[in-house]
């Protein structure tokens, strides 16, 4: 959450105004996404998550995303788009393999 932690917890709050729960798990410093779920690990106590960046956009939302993965039940998932112009893309020489 960066600077803009305290923006984050004001407008978020423990997330009841949504019916949610929100707790904050925060790095001492910014050490990556890798850190963030390792310091979560105890939190998430080894149950399925969504690791959802804010610069994510998914045009149809999440929810068949979330399905499909608890029906398949891979290690992991990521979802990649194609883009216009692919030589602009660090995932350029990315191949699909199913």
């Amino acid at each position: 959450m960066g600077d803009t932690i305290k923006e984050i917890k004001d407008t978020i709050g423990n997330g009841s105004k949504w019916g949610l729960k929100v707790t904050y798990i925060e790095q001492e410093a910014p050490l990556g996404l890798a850190h963030a779920v390792k310091i979560a690990e105890e939190f998430i106590a080894g149950e399925d998550f969504v690791m959802y960046l804010g610069d994510n956009l998914i045009k149809d939302g999440i929810k068949t995303l979330v399905e499909e993965f608890k029906k398949n039940k891979p290690n992991a998932q990521i979802l990649l788009a194609r883009v216009p112009t692919p030589t602009n893309s660090v995932w350029q020489n990315l191949k699909t393999v199913r």
